[in-house]
C-alpha cells in the first residue's frame, strides 16, 4: 500500500512501517497469525493464556520491572488474541523505541514463568470465562450463535477456551505451545506506526524479532461460505428476559461484496434511526438493546443481528421483524437519503477509528495476514460509490431463509 513500506528480513518475519510525522508517539505492533482457529479441542484457549502471559516475571526482568520501565518510557501496553490471531503492543514515546522494542521481545522469546503467577493468570482466565457466561449478551453470541453457525469447522471454539480446558493447562504446555506461535514465517509480523525514524526501527527489529528461527508456517482449510437454517435454544434460571441472536455466514475480507454488507449494516443498526431500532424500540418498545455484529477473516465472516427482549413471548415477534425487513432489503430499493445517512455513519465511525495509531497498525496488521485487496484508507471511496441497486443485490443473495438463531431464555 502506497505510504506504508514493507520489508522482509531473511527469516521471513515482515516489517510495515506507516510514518505519521504529526503525531507525537509511535506505536509498536507485534502479530502472529496463531489464534483460537488452530487449537485442538484439548488445549482450547492456549494461545490466549499465553498472551495473558506476556508481561509477567521472565528471566530479565519481574513482572513489576517489566511494568515499571515500560511505563517510565511513556509506554501504554495492550494484548489480544482473536480467532485467527494474537497480538500485542506498546505505544510510547520516539525516543524510547530501542528500551521498548527489548523489553517487548524479552516478553515474546520468555521461556520460563513463575507458578504462583501461572497460577494467578490461570484464575483470571477462569473468571474471565464465568464472566462472559453471566454477561448475556456475550453468551447468547460467542458461546451459541458463533459455535453453531461455524459448526464443525475451526471458528466454533471459543477464544478463551473453556473452563475444563484452561484448568487442566500445565506451564510446560504453553512454553511449548509458544515455541509454535512466535514464528516469523507462520506468518508473523512487526508493525510500526507513527514517529520514528526507519533506520533505527529495522535495526531494532533485526536485533531482536530478526533473531528468531524460522518454524512451520500455518496451513489453513477453507471454511465455505454456506447456511443451514438451525436454532439452538438455551433455558437458564434467574434471568426475566431473553436474548436474541440472529444471522448468517456470509464472505470474509477478501470479498467486495463486503463494503455492501458494511452498508446494509448501517442501513439496518447504525444509530438510533436505523431501521430495527426504530421498529423494535421505538414502535415496539420490545427491548434495550437492538444492536449486530459484523465480522470477518479471509475467506468467511459471519452478520449476526442481537436483540435483548424484554417480554420472552415476544422473541418470535423479534424475528419477524427482522425476517420482514430482510425481506423488504431483497425486494425494495433503499430510498436516497436513508442510504445516504447510512453512508455517513459507517464513514465517520471509519475516520473516528483511524484516528487512533495502534487501530491503523491493526488494520495494516490485518491486511497483510489476510492478504486483502484494498487500501482500508480508501473505506470511504468504496461505500461511497454504492448503489441501492448494488445494496439490494447483496441483500438477495446473503438474506436467505437459511440463517442460526441462537437464544437464551428463562427457564
Amino acid at each position: 500500500m502506497e505510504g506504508i513500506k514493507r520489508v522482509v528480513l531473511d527469516n521471513g518475519l515482515v516489517i510495515l512501517m506507516e510514518k505519521r510525522p504529526y503525531t507525537k508517539e509511535v506505536v509498536i505492533l507485534v502479530g502472529t497469525k496463531s489464534g483460537s482457529m488452530h487449537e485442538n479441542d484439548k488445549v482450547a484457549g492456549i494461545t490466549h493464556f499465553i498472551e495473558h502471559m506476556l508481561f509477567r516475571t521472565n528471566q530479565w526482568r519481574t513482572t513489576q520491572e517489566v511494568t515499571d520501565e515500560l511505563e517510565s518510557a511513556g509506554a501504554e501496553i495492550n494484548a489480544y488474541t482473536d480467532q485467527d490471531s494474537m497480538c500485542f503492543y506498546a505505544k510510547t514515546l520516539p525516543s524510547e523505541i530501542s528500551k521498548t522494542f527489548r523489553i517487548i521481545f524479552e516478553a515474546a522469546i520468555n521461556k520460563q514463568y513463575q507458578k504462583d503467577e501461572f497460577l494467578r493468570e490461570k484464575d483470571a482466565i477462569l473468571s474471565e470465562i464465568k464472566l462472559g457466561v453471566e454477561d448475556h449478551f456475550s453468551y447468547v453470541y460467542s458461546n451459541l450463535f458463533i459455535p453453531t453457525l461455524f459448526k464443525g469447522t475451526g471458528l466454533q471454539g471459543l477464544v478463551p477456551g473453556t473452563a475444563k480446558t484452561v484448568g487442566g493447562l500445565t506451564p510446560r504446555q504453553l512454553l511449548e505451545y509458544k515455541k509454535m506461535i512466535f514464528v516469523p514465517n507462520k506468518p508473523m509480523a512487526v508493525v510500526v506506526v507513527g514517529q520514528f525514524k526507519e533506520e533505527q526501527v529495522v535495526g531494532e527489529i533485526r536485533k531482536t524479532f530478526g533473531t528468531l528461527p524460522e518454524g512451520l508456517a500455518n496451513v489453513e482449510t477453507p471454511i465455505p461460505v454456506l447456511n443451514e437454517k438451525f436454532r439452538v435454544v438455551e433455558k437458564r434460571k434467574g434471568i426475566d428476559q431473553a436474548y436474541l441472536a440472529m444471522g448468517f455466514r456470509v464472505p470474509g475480507q477478501l470479498d467486495p461484496d463486503m463494503f455492501k454488507l458494511a452498508l446494509l449494516e448501517g442501513i439496518l443498526t447504525g444509530g438510533m434511526s436505523c431501521r430495527l431500532f426504530r421498529e423494535l424500540r421505538d414502535k415496539r418498545g420490545i427491548g434495550y438493546m437492538v444492536g449486530s455484529e459484523l465480522g470477518g477473516l479471509d475467506g468467511v465472516g459471519s452478520f449476526c443481528f442481537v436483540v435483548s427482549v424484554y417480554d420472552p413471548q415476544r422473541l418470535a415477534e423479534v424475528e419477524e421483524v427482522i425476517r420482514a425487513e430482510l425481506h423488504d432489503l431483497k425486494t425494495n430499493l433503499v430510498g436516497a437519503y436513508e442510504l445516504e445517512k447510512a453512508k455517513n455513519l459507517i464513514v465517520r465511525s471509519h475516520y473516528d477509528a483511524l484516528e487512533m495509531s495502534e487501530n491503523r497498525a491493526n488494520r495494516i496488521l490485518m491486511h497483510e495476514f489476510q492478504k486483502i485487496p484494498y487500501d482500508f484508507r480508501k473505506f470511504d471511496q468504496y461505500i461511497r460509490r454504492l448503489s441501492s441497486r448494488s445494496v439490494r443485490e447483496a441483500a438477495q443473495k446473503y438474506f436467505t431463509e437459511n440463517y442460526i438463531l441462537a437464544a437464551l431464555i428463562p427457564e
